[in-house]
C-alpha cells in the first residue's frame, strides 16, 4: 500500500500513514496530538497541446543503430528506506467493563444517604456518631466513583507499527512503552458481565524488562484488540528477524 506523509502541526515531526487515512483524523506517532488529513487530490485532465500549420515538409531524422545498452545499477541502499511508525489503533478502558468498581462506590452512596437521613433530627450521642459515620461512607462512596471516572477518561492506549505506549494519570502522568518486537504472547480474560457487554481483560506479556506483564482491564472490543496487538507483535518479530520462542534478555 502506498502512504502519505505529512508534518505534524504539534510537534514539527514528519510521519506517514496509509493513503486510506485521507479525510480523517489520525495521531501523531511522535507526540500523539490529532491530526485532520487533508481529502484525496483529484487527479488534473491531460492538456492537449497546440498544433501549427507548418506548409514546409520536415527532414525525416536519420536513423541510428540500436545498440543494447546495459541498465544502470540500481543503489540498493535506496532500496532499504527506514519505515516511518504509523499508528494501529487508539482506545481506553470503558466505564462499562469497571461497572463492578462502579457499584460499590454507588452502593455507599446510598447506604450513606439512609444513615444521614435516619439521623437527621434525632437527639442523642449515638444519633451523632451515626451521622458522621454516614458522611464516611459518603466520601469513601464519592472517591471509588471518582476513582473509576479518572481512570477511564486519563488512560489511553496506543499500538503502533513498532511500539506498545499506555499514558494514564491526571495530576500525575504515567507513560509506558514496549517495543513490538519484545512481546511474547497476549491473552484475553472475560467474565459472564465482560462478555454481555463485549468487553475484556488483555495480558501483554513482553521481555522487557522494566515492563514484563501489562495488564489492560475493560476493554472495549477486546477480542478485536487482542487480535490487532498479535498481528502487530508478529510482524515486528518478523521484521526484526526473532524467531518464535526467542526471548531478549538485557
Amino acid at each position: 500500500m502506498n502512504e502519505i506523509k505529512f508534518r505534524c502541526p504539534h510537534c514539527e515531526a514528519v510521519a506517514a500513514v496509509d493513503e486510506t487515512r485521507y479525510g480523517q483524523v489520525v495521531h501523531c506517532p511522535q507526540c500523539g496530538g490529532e491530526v485532520q488529513m487533508p481529502d484525496r487530490p483529484k487527479p488534473k485532465p491531460p492538456v492537449a497541446e497546440l498544433v501549427e500549420d507548418d506548409p514546409t515538409p520536415t527532414a525525416k531524422p536519420e536513423e541510428t543503430p540500436q545498440t543494447s545498452a546495459v541498465p544502470p545499477r540500481a543503489d540498493i541502499s535506496s532500496q532499504h528506506t527506514e519505515e516511518v511508525e504509523r499508528d494501529i489503533a487508539t482506545f481506553r478502558p470503558s466505564m462499562k467493563g469497571l461497572i463492578g468498581s462502579m457499584a460499590t462506590g454507588i452502593l455507599l452512596l446510598v447506604v450513606a444517604l439512609a444513615i444521614l437521613v435516619g439521623s437527621a433530627g434525632q437527639e442523642g450521642q449515638w444519633w451523632t456518631y451515626f451521622g458522621y459515620g454516614g458522611l464516611l461512607l459518603a466520601l469513601f462512596g464519592a472517591l471509588s466513583v471518582l476513582k473509576v471516572w479518572i481512570r477511564v477518561k486519563t488512560t489511553v492506549y496506543r499500538l503502533t507499527t513498532e511500539r506498545f505506549l499506555i499514558k494514564e494519570g491526571w495530576l500525575a502522568k504515567k507513560h509506558e512503552e514496549v517495543e513490538l518486537y519484545r512481546i511474547s504472547d497476549v491473552s484475553l480474560t472475560q467474565n459472564f458481565w465482560d462478555r454481555l457487554v463485549k468487553t475484556g481483560n488483555i495480558t501483554v506479556t513482553s521481555t522487557d524488562q522494566s515492563t514484563p506483564f501489562l495488564n489492560l482491564p475493560a476493554i472495549p472490543d477486546a477480542l478485536n484488540r487482542k487480535e490487532e496487538i498479535r498481528i502487530a507483535y508478529r510482524k515486528a518479530r518478523k521484521k526484526e528477524g526473532v524467531l518464535a520462542g526467542e526471548r531478549f534478555i538485557d
